[in-house]
């Protein structure tokens, strides 16, 4: 695949900056290759052994740019259940003294690397402490068996745990952002946790069941279907997998 291939470049470019000593240029290229590995995966079946592959080295390769930040990128696994809630922090600057942060949740695709790109660098230079995470469904959870659940504020408080604990993190200014999917459950998680002070929805999911109701997985014939490019066929058993739909469960006649 291209992006993996121009991923390997940067990697490889990144490596070679580092050994020289320039270690901006290591963190740049580190950082562009983790994307790209990232970029590899859209529309990869869990079957594919390249998912595994890429995104293990997506997250090898930030852990290596974040070291090489100032304050570092820090890499995190919360236990839960019976695995862990893999993730990334960055304080808001030099020393340990509390200070406003912002946890960013993704939706139905995401992995906790996307969300660093996102809006990781804009939260830090407002001030904020970055977190970030993925819950059951995202990433590479659902290999795991982990998948979205109704209950999604309960992963969500252990990830507050999580925050909490550290104390860089200021208790009285504690934002959770959702995006995508996130939007529904950060609001959801608020009603049920008053340690989060604030939330931000982009865009707000007030009625999950009508959002499904109007996807390509529930509405969408044999025939729509038989005309879809292997992409489009691909993202949408993705989001059915995620969910723990089989693959196959797509259409009306799927009872997807």
């Amino acid at each position: 695949m291209e992006w993996a291939k121009i991923a390997a470049l940067a990697a490889a470019r990144g490596k070679r900056s580092l050994a020289l000593g320039h270690r901006v240029s290591a963190r740049d290229q580190f950082q562009r290759a983790s994307y790209c590995y990232r970029l590899a995966l859209l529309a990869m079946l869990p079957a594919d052994p390249r998912l595994q592959e890429y995104a293990q080295k997506s997250r090898s390769l930030l852990k290596e740019a974040g070291a090489l930040l100032d304050p570092p990128l820090e890499y995190f696994e919360i236990p839960f259940e019976d695995t862990v809630l893999p993730g990334f922090f960055r304080k808001a600057g030099a020393g340990s003294q509390p200070a406003k942060t912002l946890i960013m949740i993704g939706g139905g695709e995401t992995f906790a690397e996307d969300l660093f790109f996102y809006i990781a660098p804009q939260a830090h230079a407002r001030g904020y402490n970055f977190l970030t995470v993925d819950l059951p469904g995202q990433g590479l959870l659902p290999l795991a068996g982990k998948t979205f659940r109704p209950d999604m504020y309960v992963p969500l408080k252990a990830v507050m745990d999580y925050a909490l604990s550290r104390q860089e993190v200021d208790p009285k200014r504690l934002a959770v952002y959702g995006i995508s999917g996130g939007g529904g459950f950060v609001p959801q998680a608020a009603m049920h946790d008053k340690r989060i002070k604030a939330v931000v929805m982009n865009p707000c999911v007030v009625d999950g069941r009508a959002l499904f109701a109007t996807m390509p997985a529930v509405k969408a014939t044999p025939q729509e279907m038989a005309s879809w490019s292997s992409f489009h066929a691909n993202t949408v058993k993705l989001v059915c997998w995620r969910w723990g739909v089989p693959l196959e469960s797509t259409g009306p006649s799927g009872g997807g």
